[in-house]
């Protein structure tokens, strides 16, 4: 426990410390972000809200890991490889959300880093990691499963886990809670498979929480793609070091269903506008958090089902990790 609340305790008060100063920054360069026309109606007013703010929980979390960790027993011989590793998602894959966010600041527009190239740089963010760990990672389809098939299914896993987090980023707080919801719910898988993986976990949900009192509902800074595409960085690593990558569809079910159905939505529409000249949609608006929004429900109401199914999921995920372990 004193562990724990080492590190989460100390990336929490990092957090809320260097929150406001990151926030009057965020302000000055005029960060405020432009809503896409598309959006609930009732987003627009939020249009000048500073974005970029997952610089403060990437700070807090390094900090923390970095410094705190070595006053505590989760240092084990692998920690090291883990914590670098981690790092790396989280500071890689935001520095391209960072790029997202800096092309629709000085473009003025909500038009960001367009998806063919977010893809190549989130592949290039990718391979390192993948070729490091080519011969060690956990066979996907257990023994005998050829370690390119293993790869090509990490690096899809990666990309998505990455990509569904930033979907899933559309309401004050839901990205921010609901991963921290589904990283609680991984740290007694990671203290089975060595307690050295959870240091930066532990850094983050501390970081994280500490941003959602900047960051909830009305938020005063969101996280932005910086910071989504940090928090599905670092999720992705742990749902990989865990060594059940296939779980994260059980504990990271509200993610997979953020993506599912912009898919779903996605091509539907096509296939409808193909067939009968007409786009249909299956659900009022996707990701799915604005079908609800479309419906009628509050801002708050939405983000706390959310985190309630995050917490749901999250349990079930480790009920089955029990099962089989």
């Amino acid at each position: 426990m004193n562990n724990i609340f080492l590190l989460t305790g100390s990336a929490f008060a990092i957090s809320l410390v260097i929150g406001y100063p990151i926030i009057l920054l965020l302000k000055t360069l005029g960060t405020g972000q432009k809503v896409r026309a598309e959006s609930p109606e009732r987003h627009q007013k939020k249009a000048g809200t500073p974005c970029m703010g997952g610089f403060i929980f990437m700070i807090a979390a390094t900090a923390s890991a970095l410094i705190f960790s070595r006053f505590t027993d989760l240092m084990t011989g692998f920690a090291p490889h883990y914590l670098m590793w981690g790092l790396y998602a989280m500071w890689g894959f935001g520095l391209i959300g960072f790029i997202d966010d800096a092309i629709k600041i000085f473009t003025n527009s909500p038009q960001g880093l367009p998806g063919r190239w977010t893809i190549a740089l989130q592949l290039l963010i990718t391979f390192p990691f993948i070729l490091i760990h080519y011969q060690i990672l956990t066979p996907v389809f257990g023994a005998g499963t050829p370690e390119s098939i293993s790869a090509m299914v990490y690096v899809v896993a990666i990309i998505g886990i990455v990509n569904a987090v930033n979907l899933a980023d559309g309401l004050d707080g839901l990205a921010g809670g609901a991963n921290t919801i589904t990283l609680i719910s991984y740290i007694p898988m990671l203290f089975i498979v060595d307690k050295g993986l959870a240091i930066l976990p532990l850094a983050l949900i501390g970081a994280t929480v500490g941003f959602l009192v900047f960051n909830f509902h009305p938020a005063k800074v969101w996280m932005g793609n910086t910071g989504s595409n940090a928090l599905g960085g670092v999720l992705a690593i742990t749902a990989i070091y865990s060594g059940h990558i296939w779980l994260f569809l059980i504990g990271g079910f509200v993610f997979f269903f953020e993506a599912l159905s912009t898919m779903i939505q996605t091509s539907y529409f096509k296939y409808t506008k193909r067939k009968t000249g007409t786009g249909k949609r299956v659900f009022l608006m996707t990701p799915i958090h604005h079908h609800f929004e479309l419906l009628g429900w509050s801002e708050k109401k939405i983000v706390f089902w959310f985190w309630f199914a995050s917490a749901v999921f999250g349990g079930l995920m480790l009920l089955v990790f029990n099962l089989i372990k």
